[in-house]
């Protein structure tokens, strides 16, 4: 079943893999910013594979000449702590701009002129929780992400298959490899477009870090991104019980969120949310989930390695108690794991508060909606592509104030 799931969406993703790209005979002609190459050079500017040109800087909204793009991708093309999407998308670009590379000295041959269009990226993880009932938890996982280029466009097929299972039962997920993930991804002009069943990031985590079935358009400056999304969304599986006042409804998410960075210490995030559950599957109307969600945020750069993370949501909700409406987090990070680099680490301390009428979906592991609490946690790279994370919740239920905690930790293995 594994095999035959696999080698389906593996098909999929392979198909067009061969594509032919021009070069363009006068080195000097301009490069427009909507090209495929922009967009690609943009993207390894974001990741840090480039860090600017001529002067320190990468303006993505100014044309460049093929000579000054080809500058920049011979500087790409000299570093070696690339992802292998960022390694297949400066090989795509070595192809398109292997004149001017040529002219510059900067050799092409035919190894290099070869470019996978299809790039496999993914991870083997262990988690181990245990909470205050001494309960525990282990699960192994395969996960695989494939990323297709959809020829020279700039647009990109993406998808995340998971697989788990639990050693201390011995036992799988029924033999089944979970698809979670199938979009596309690209610009159109200056602004993103996301369709499919894709991830969502809202409030920094806070409200919403999940995937939907929908869209996502983002565009503006350097500064200030919008982002508007619309989609549907189930917290278990597409499954809808009986029980509406449950979180395991599905719903019709619409959010539009703004974004901007006053300098490069300070940015500062603010959005709505409406959620709308569908109807249920016996016909009756799951209005306990109707909720109106604003939140605000900020990312704060106070010393070197110091950053304080703020986020603050409040929900519209009649027929929701008080204690439920609102979410808050303050979290203290010092410095950052780096998967390339081996020794790096990072830590944290915060305090959260997770009314369930808001969080929908939080992007914390060691406590969940519908408690509050302290959460400190701390990652450590041991070797290069190895991850160890622990992290510890102590609090309360928001509901009964019923005392609980919890200590999760995983150890991943990226490749």
């Amino acid at each position: 079943m594994r095999k035959r799931i696999i080698a389906a969406i593996s098909a999929a993703l392979v198909i067009g893999a061969a594509s032919t790209t021009f070069a363009a005979a006068n080195p000097f002609s301009d490069v427009p910013t909507n090209s495929w190459a922009y967009n690609a050079v943009e993207t390894l500017a974001k990741d840090g594979v480039v860090n600017g040109f001529p002067n320190g800087t990468f303006q993505g909204n100014k044309q460049m000449t093929r000579y000054e793009m080809a500058q920049i991708v011979a500087k790409a093309m000299a570093n070696e702590n690339m992802t292998k999407a960022d390694k297949a998308l400066v090989d795509k670009l070595a192809i398109e701009f292997s004149s001017e590379l040529d002219s510059m000295g900067v050799r092409v041959d035919n190894l290099e002129k070869k470019s996978d269009n299809v790039v496999l990226n993914g991870k083997i993880d262990y988690k181990y929780e245990k909470a205050k009932d001494k309960s525990n938890d282990q699960e192994v996982k395969l996960r695989m992400e494939p990323t297709a280029f959809i020829g020279n466009t700039g647009w990109e097929a993406k998808a995340r298959m998971d697989y788990k299972f639990k050693p201390n039962y011995d036992s799988d997920n029924d033999d089944k490899v979970k698809v979670d993930r199938v979009y596309v991804t690209g610009n159109l002009g200056e602004t993103k477009i996301t369709a499919g069943k894709a991830p969502a990031l809202l409030a920094n985590g806070l409200v919403f870090d999940d995937t939907m079935t929908g869209g996502i358009v983002a565009g503006g400056s350097d500064k200030t991104t919008v982002t508007a999304a619309a989609g549907r969304y189930s917290e278990n599986d597409n499954e809808v019980k009986e029980d509406l006042n449950a979180k395991d409804a599905t719903m019709d998410l619409y959010a539009g969120q703004v974004n901007h960075r006053f300098s490069d210490k300070v940015a500062v995030n603010a959005g709505y949310l409406a959620q709308r559950d569908i109807e249920a599957a016996n016909g009756a109307k799951a209005e306990a989930r109707k909720a109106d969600i604003w939140y605000v945020g900020t990312n704060a750069k106070l010393f070197d390695n110091v950053s304080l993370i703020g986020d603050y949501a409040k929900a519209k909700k009649d027929n929701t108690i008080d204690k439920q409406k609102k979410a808050y987090s303050a979290e203290l990070a010092y410095k950052g794991e780096d998967a390339t680099k081996a020794g790096s680490f990072g830590m944290y301390a915060a305090y959260r508060y997770l009314g369930d009428a808001t969080a929908v979906k939080p992007t914390y592991d060691a406590i969940e909606a519908g408690q509050k609490g302290y959460e400190f946690g701390a990652a450590y790279v041991p070797a290069e592509n190895i991850i160890a994370t622990i992290k510890y919740f102590d609090g309360k239920d928001i509901k009964s104030d019923a005392k609980t905690n919890k200590l999760w930790t995983k150890v991943e293995f990226l490749f």
